[in-house]
Protein backbone atom coordinates (compact mmCIF):
# COMPACT_ATOMS: atom_id res chain seq x y z
CA UNK A 1 0.00 0.00 0.00
CA UNK A 2 1.75 3.77 -0.65
CA UNK A 3 2.34 6.35 1.86
CA UNK A 4 2.64 3.66 4.47
CA UNK A 5 6.18 3.23 4.33
CA UNK A 6 8.06 -0.45 3.87
CA UNK A 7 4.41 -2.03 4.08
CA UNK A 8 4.06 -2.07 0.30
CA UNK A 9 6.65 -5.31 0.22
CA UNK A 10 4.81 -8.20 0.06
CA UNK A 11 4.82 -10.15 3.65
CA UNK A 12 5.48 -14.14 4.00
CA UNK A 13 3.38 -15.55 6.36
CA UNK A 14 5.07 -17.72 8.70
CA UNK A 15 3.31 -20.99 7.41
CA UNK A 16 5.07 -23.16 10.26
CA UNK A 17 2.40 -21.35 12.89
CA UNK A 18 -0.14 -22.99 10.99
CA UNK A 19 1.31 -26.76 10.52
CA UNK A 20 1.78 -26.85 14.40
CA UNK A 21 -1.97 -25.32 15.31
CA UNK A 22 -4.57 -27.27 15.94
CA UNK A 23 -8.08 -27.18 17.01
CA UNK A 24 -8.52 -30.14 19.84
CA UNK A 25 -11.91 -29.36 20.11
CA UNK A 26 -12.64 -30.54 16.51
CA UNK A 27 -10.14 -33.96 17.11
CA UNK A 28 -11.42 -34.78 20.06
CA UNK A 29 -14.97 -34.79 18.56
CA UNK A 30 -14.23 -36.93 15.88
CA UNK A 31 -12.51 -39.14 17.77
CA UNK A 32 -15.73 -39.52 19.68
CA UNK A 33 -17.49 -39.94 16.47
CA UNK A 34 -15.19 -42.53 15.20
CA UNK A 35 -15.19 -44.26 18.64
CA UNK A 36 -19.15 -44.18 18.27
CA UNK A 37 -19.13 -45.57 14.95
CA UNK A 38 -17.17 -48.71 15.79
CA UNK A 39 -13.61 -47.40 13.93
CA UNK A 40 -11.64 -47.50 17.00
CA UNK A 41 -8.32 -47.99 15.27
CA UNK A 42 -8.96 -44.32 14.17
CA UNK A 43 -11.00 -42.62 17.01
CA UNK A 44 -7.26 -44.39 19.01
CA UNK A 45 -4.83 -42.47 16.66
CA UNK A 46 -6.80 -39.48 17.26
CA UNK A 47 -6.86 -40.01 21.42
CA UNK A 48 -3.62 -40.84 21.12
CA UNK A 49 -2.31 -37.74 19.12
CA UNK A 50 -4.62 -35.48 21.48
CA UNK A 51 -2.85 -37.16 24.74
CA UNK A 52 0.84 -36.59 23.12
CA UNK A 53 0.15 -33.12 22.63
CA UNK A 54 -0.45 -32.45 25.63
CA UNK A 55 -3.89 -32.38 26.28
CA UNK A 56 -5.87 -32.08 29.74
CA UNK A 57 -9.26 -33.13 28.72
CA UNK A 58 -10.09 -36.19 30.83
CA UNK A 59 -12.56 -37.40 28.66
CA UNK A 60 -9.58 -38.33 25.93
CA UNK A 61 -7.99 -40.22 28.40
CA UNK A 62 -10.62 -41.99 29.56
CA UNK A 63 -11.73 -42.94 26.13
CA UNK A 64 -8.45 -44.29 24.98
CA UNK A 65 -8.12 -46.12 28.10
CA UNK A 66 -11.57 -47.72 27.15
CA UNK A 67 -9.70 -48.64 23.83
CA UNK A 68 -6.61 -49.56 25.45
CA UNK A 69 -8.87 -52.16 27.55
CA UNK A 70 -10.32 -52.99 24.00
CA UNK A 71 -7.12 -54.31 23.19
CA UNK A 72 -6.00 -55.76 26.67
CA UNK A 73 -3.33 -53.14 27.35
CA UNK A 74 -4.62 -53.41 30.72
CA UNK A 75 -1.37 -51.08 32.61
CA UNK A 76 -1.45 -48.30 29.87
CA UNK A 77 -5.48 -48.25 30.46
CA UNK A 78 -5.25 -47.92 34.29
CA UNK A 79 -2.80 -45.43 33.87
CA UNK A 80 -4.94 -43.49 31.29
CA UNK A 81 -7.46 -43.62 33.27
CA UNK A 82 -5.79 -42.63 36.29
CA UNK A 83 -4.54 -39.44 34.28
CA UNK A 84 -8.33 -38.50 33.71
CA UNK A 85 -9.38 -38.37 37.27
CA UNK A 86 -6.58 -36.00 38.17
CA UNK A 87 -7.14 -33.95 34.96
CA UNK A 88 -10.68 -33.69 36.59
CA UNK A 89 -11.44 -35.48 40.15
CA UNK A 90 -15.17 -35.33 39.54
CA UNK A 91 -15.48 -37.13 36.36
CA UNK A 92 -17.67 -40.50 37.83
CA UNK A 93 -17.21 -42.19 34.33
CA UNK A 94 -13.42 -41.85 34.72
CA UNK A 95 -13.98 -43.42 38.42
CA UNK A 96 -16.74 -46.12 36.94
CA UNK A 97 -14.43 -47.15 34.03
CA UNK A 98 -11.12 -47.50 36.77
CA UNK A 99 -13.88 -49.19 39.04
CA UNK A 100 -14.33 -52.13 36.21
CA UNK A 101 -10.98 -52.59 35.02
CA UNK A 102 -9.65 -53.41 38.84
Amino acid sequence: MKGFGENNKSKKINRSYFLHKYDENKILNDAIKYHYEGNLMQAGKLYKFLVEKGSNNSTVYTNYGLILISKGKLKEAEYLIRKAIEFNPKDSIAYSNLGGLL
